[in-house]
């Protein structure tokens, strides 16, 4: 089960097949291929003409990029370079472009083949991270965005393939080696090398090449984020919060304000060998090897104050705000709560709350390796066959002894109000208490975990090409794909959220490490300039005055395996899991690789398909009608924890009891099958009409499909439900039918405009819907009563009344009924009256589990859209230009003036526009690239209470310039975002401000060396 398991004997079998199994491709994605993989005339002028002439030739709508010479793809970052792409829109980790969108639909929806074979990916969905992938070792990567029988299914969005070198291509010897000197701008970035070589060549009369490269990459950068973690909680006119908000329909008040700072540091490690022969001029055989490594390690250090919502039985007028309304929502633009008063006439129930500073790292490792064995054989002159075989694996592994992801809360519990300005770029924070110090600091909750996925592809395809006549081709062919995907997850947590010991344990561990959040953001910060606008002028019950106070800036930036260590050593915690430590000992704060304690879930996918497709060309007309069956098989196999019981133990909260572990298998199939149309018109010698129809899908994701169940252990007698989550193996793809109409106008050499429209009709949408089930929720486990609803509870209630507290009615019931089944007192010394365990009794009613699980609804979707595209060269003066701009509409849209439930948008849709000017002669190459993207939904749960996440409408200007000193060295300074601007988040209106990241920007100094 292991990531590199079996990779030796595939490997083997695929050399040894390889030269004795023939295949070939179409003459028109031959031509396409060589193209990408063809560097001859070099530079960003030849790069353009190149990906122009593979549009123009093409059946579909195809957009392709290609390298300006061998190594020198035109960004540093795949993603990047693809976005300048009309109808394409990227996200970003840590500053740079990961995941790609394309037409609306977000990565997921994509599918992202390399030489034509599906990739194995840990993300847990069906997106892939370009971030993983050098740019120095692809020569081209084609976006089709309308689907064809010849194309594997998944792209729903688009089929994005990657192409690699090719030594028979390059078909002579070309030798490249090139570094860079990285730094990073933002608070804590570093300077940090990349270092690229490839060597190329062929050999016994160019009938065999071989090429092999190499890049190996380190960066330093960090994070500065100011967040308003878990957004902003809804309520509408009728649940009445203890505030002054307007009636206008909705409103919404911010649940906590996080200042959050990342240290990361990436290193990146990417090999390929690349062996072709061509013992005839009618056969070609190529095997390929691909291998990544890539490690993150990111440490982070927080400071954050939560929101409670205090009542009046707590403080008098514990709430107070200054508010704004839009489009029916309203919003607090200076938002305060009082916890605790001096005064005790207005102090009644208070207590100062927690200054909460967590500290936690992100420590996981990347590794992938993909084999290829690739056979064209040109049986006659109307007869081509190919065949191919690819196995491909990736891991994502813990990286760090104490975890692959960690968060250890500190908290000195001195906060007496809490005041919140959101009204500047960056918002605000006054506490009342002040700055905490370093003998108040003690140890809260912690979280140790491990997580493991591992991924792998094997697949196997056999196509043909047949020339009827002069006019008439036929491709056909076979494909056979097995995907096995496996994610196991371990926590280790303990919930001393009230504060471990006492304060002063931990001092030694602070002092020392005094950090300010100012120091760290370029942004300008809220300025409570309204607030002697709240009552009393702006002075809380707590004595702070907003109109003086100093807002929150210091905190402690401490290391976290000191605080690790000391904690360890100061408390021995009682939990029901504990961790496995370096030095051999059992502690809750350090974390565990027994995934048998968690979750264990392994789904293999399983497709066969067939297809065939026809071709007619007539002079000035060209017509495509194909069709693809396919039939996919899942087996998905989970660890589930069950219960056998449920004990009211603790005043608010009923836990499960005999947690026990079983693996369950569920098996389902389904199969598709995909026809298209194409047909393309020269209208004259420069204009070209295309029109499209096709239907295409997009399997759900590798966790939706999954057979596990997770349920928390406990729930609070209050809410008086259990939540918990499932996947349904059951699942069937969504199905898109597409239809496109372009046209295209190639009036001068390497200048063109073109126009396209699309609409997407999407069924078997996905999405998460609740069940309610009864007693279980699963098969394999008894029926679980609540004893909170019991007969024990139902006596107390009816001898001390419904108001009676959860205290009152446990030391009643222990009074009482002690000794009965399932009731147990607590008689250890110091003990409360009402402490001991209460345990769910056959007559008591049945516990109510709410599950979410991922359905596909019943309702179709409808996206539309309109990509524009120019690219003009000014004559031969080196100078030209790119613009596009895509607009897309969707029926899939986000009502932000009602809350969550039953709402089921689809994410990521935006506007987005592009403008790159380049400078192309002289041995000058320069280019200035903007890009730009609308706001997007970029994230939603089904709750009616929580706000939905928006990624605000954003822009970043990049910067390319390199000259060739001589025809073999050239250097060259590449910036990223260098006007350093940063990525801001919304929730329903732009009051409501949810995050601000800044990243800073990133220049590379670099010379490259070839002969």
């Amino acid at each position: 089960m292991g990531a590199n398991s079996g990779l030796f004997n595939r490997k083997t079998l695929a050399a040894a097949v390889s030269t004795c199994l023939l295949a070939s491709v179409g003459a028109e994605v031959v031509a396409q291929e060589q193209q990408m993989e063809e560097v001859v005339v070099t530079g960003i002028r030849a790069s353009l003409q190149r990906s122009m002439d593979v549009k123009r030739d093409s059946s579909g709508v195809v957009d392709v990029i290609t390298a300006e010479d061998i190594g020198k793809f035109p960004d540093t970052n795949l993603a990047e370079s693809m976005q300048r792409i009309s109808g394409v829109s990227i996200s970003r980790e840590g500053g740079e472009g990961s995941r790609v969108t394309v037409r609306g639909l977000g990565a997921e929806y994509n599918l992202v083949t390399h030489n034509g074979r599906t990739v194995a990916r840990t993300t847990g969905d069906r997106s892939f991270n370009f971030a993983e992938i050098a740019a120095e070792l692809i020569a081209g990567v084609a976006v089709s965005k309308t689907a064809s029988a010849d194309t594997d299914s998944g792209g729903m969005g688009a089929t994005i393939d990657m192409r690699s070198i090719r030594p028979l291509a390059v078909g002579e010897q070309k030798a490249v080696v090139s570094g860079k000197y990285i730094t990073d701008s933002s608070w804590a970035g570093g300077n940090t090398p990349e270092i690229f070589a490839l060597y190329s060549n062929t050999f016994a009369d160019d009938t065999i090449g071989v090429s092999v490269a190499f890049d190996y990459q380190e960066r330093e950068s960090s994070l500065a984020r100011a967040m308003l973690d878990n957004g902003w909680k809804t309520f509408t006119e009728n649940n009445a919060q203890n505030d002054t908000h307007p009636n206008v329909g909705i409103y919404s008040k911010p649940q906590s304000a996080r200042y959050k700072f990342e240290q990361d540091k990436r290193e990146r490690f990417n090999g390929q060998l690349v062996v072709q022969w061509a013992p005839t001029d009618s056969i070609e055989a190529t095997l390929d090897y691909d291998t990544y490594e890539r490690s993150i390690y990111s440490d982070r250090n927080e400071v954050s104050a939560w929101f409670t919502y205090p009542e009046n039985s707590d403080i008098a007028t514990p709430i107070q705000g200054l508010w704004t309304a839009s489009n029916g929502v309203a919003t607090p633009l200076l938002y305060s709560e009082t916890y605790y008063s001096p005064n005790i006439a207005d102090n009644l129930n208070g207590n100062p709350n927690d200054l909460s500073m967590a500290g936690g790292h992100y420590a996981h490792k990347f590794t992938g390796d993909t084999l290829g064995v690739n056979v064209k054989w040109a049986v006659s002159d109307a007869l081509n066959l190919e065949f191919d075989y690819a196995t491909s694996e990736a891991s994502d592994t813990p990286d760090h002894e104490l975890g692959s992801d960690v968060n250890l809360s500190t908290a000195a519990f001195t906060r007496t109000s809490t005041t919140i300005d959101t009204t500047g770029e960056i918002f605000s924070v006054i506490n009342g208490g002040g700055d905490a110090t370093a003998n108040q600091m003690r140890v809260t909750g912690s979280v140790f975990q491990n997580n493991a996925n591992d991924s792998n592809v094997d697949q196997f395809k056999f196509k043909g090409n047949f020339e009827l006549n002069e006019e008439s081709t036929i491709d056909f062919g076979v494909r056979s794909t097995e995907v096995t995907n496996r994610r196991r997850s371990v926590t280790v947590q303990q919930n001393g959220w009230g504060g471990l010991g006492v304060a002063g344990e931990m001092t030694a561990a602070f002092e020392g490490t005094d950090a300010y959040v100012r120091d760290r953001f370029d942004g300008a910060f809220s300025t409570f300039a309204d607030a002697s606008f709240l009552p009393a002028n702006g002075r809380l019950k707590d004595g702070t005055d907003l109109t003086s106070a100093t807002p929150m800036n210091h905190f402690f930036d401490w290391d976290l395996e000191t605080v690790q260590q000391l904690a360890r050593e100061n408390y021995d915690v009682s939990n029901e899991t504990v961790g496995d430590c370096p030095d051999g000992t059992s502690s809750v704060f350090c974390s565990t690789k027994d995934y048998s304690l968690g979750s264990d879930n392994q789904t293999t996918e399983t497709t066969n398909a067939i297809y065939v497709q026809y071709t007619y060309q007539l002079e000035d007309l060209e017509a495509r009608v194909g069709v693809r069956h396919e039939a996919t098989d899942v087996e998905s196999t989970g660890l589930n924890v069950l219960y056998t019981g449920a004990n009211w133990g603790a005043d608010t909260e009923i836990s499960f009891t005999g947690r026990t572990q079983s693996y369950v298998t569920y098996k389902a199939d389904y199969s598709n099958t995909l026809p298209n149309i194409d047909i393309s018109y020269n209208a004259t010698e420069d204009l070209v009409l295309r029109s499209s129809w096709s239907k295409s899908i997009a399997r759900a994701a590798y966790d939706e499909i999954g057979a596990d169940v997770s349920v928390g252990g406990n729930f609070g007698r209050q809410v008086g439900y259990a939540t918990g989550s499932q996947g349904n193996p059951s699942l069937v793809p969504y199905e898109s039918n597409n239809l496109d109409v372009s046209i295209e106008w190639y009036y001068s050499d390497s200048s063109y405009f073109a126009a396209s429209g699309f609409s997407k009709k999407i069924s078997n949408f996905i999405a998460d819907e609740t069940v309610i089930l009864n007693g279980r929720y699963a098969d394999e486990m008894p029926e679980i009563h609540d004893p909170f609803a019991g007969t024990y509870t139902q006596a107390a209630v009816a001898a001390l009344g419904s108001s009676a507290t959860g205290q009152e009615l446990r030391t009643y019931i222990f009074d009482n009924f002690d000794g009965e089944p399932g009731v147990t007192r607590d008689t250890s010394a110091g003990a409360s009256t009402f402490a001991g365990d209460i345990i769910g009794q056959q007559a008591d009613p049945l516990v109510e589990f709410r599950m979410d699980t991922p359905s596909n609804s019943g309702d179709d979707r409808e996206l539309q859209g309109l990509e524009l595209a120019l690219q003009h060269m000014f004559g031969e003066t080196g100078f030209g230009m790119q613009a596009n701009y895509t607009m897309v509409n969707s029926d899939l849209d986000y009502d932000t003036s009602r809350p969550s439930t039953n709402q089921r948008p689809l994410l990521g849709v935006s506007d987005s526009a592009n403008l790159v000017g380049f400078y192309d002669l002289n041995g000058w190459n320069v280019r200035m690239s903007y890009n730009w993207r609308d706001q997007y939904l970029s994230a939603y749960t089904d709750s009616g209470n929580q706000s939905p996440i928006f990624v605000d409408a954003y822009f970043q200007l990049d910067l390319g310039i390199s000259y060739e000193v001589t025809d073999n060295l050239k250097v060259s300074l590449d910036g990223i975002n260098i006007t350093e601007n940063a990525i801001t988040y919304s929730a329903r209106n732009s009051d409501q401000k949810f995050q601000h990241d800044e990243y800073g920007g990133r220049w590379m100094l670099g010379a490259s060396y070839s002969f």
